[in-house]
């Protein structure tokens, strides 16, 4: 039995972070990022959204290791500014990146950090960035 490789591939990828304070967290996506309550399940879990893109949260009474993602955006400026006026802890401040990108990182009320940016040039504009394997060096 064959399986259709179409079958195999991936629609989405989707970050859970656990969170403290479900409540707490939901407002911090909120005011610091814009982000909007998708939906909730039973006080213990729930997705926030900004246009096609959700981050789940997970509400968990231990201590988990900081989780860290990137947000891809149409504007990081804004965001950034928008993060700066809510008094969000900013961990690396806003510049244009040897890689094309224009990037900051923001920390979440949980201690996850958010790297946000959007591209100024494309991937095959910059001569660094290859195609294949990484090298196995260390």
């Amino acid at each position: 039995m064959s399986i259709d490789q179409h079958n195999l591939e991936c629609l989405d990828v989707v970050p859970e972070l656990p969170v403290t304070n479900l409540a707490h967290a939901q407002s911090w996506f909120q005011n610091a990022l814009g982000f909007q309550t998708a939906w909730v399940w039973e006080d213990s879990f729930a997705a926030v959204s900004s246009g096609e893109v959700q981050i789940y949260l997970r509400r968990s009474d231990s201590s988990a290791a900081p989780v860290r993602c990137y947000l891809h955006v149409v504007d990081a400026d804004s965001l950034y500014q928008r993060c700066q006026q809510q008094g969000a802890r900013i961990v690396d401040e806003l510049e244009s990146k040897a890689w094309g990108a224009r990037e900051f990182a923001v920390e979440t009320c949980d201690g996850h950090v958010l790297r946000v940016g959007h591209g100024e040039k494309r991937i095959d504009e910059i001569s660094q960035f290859t195609k294949g394997n990484a090298s196995s060096g260390a």
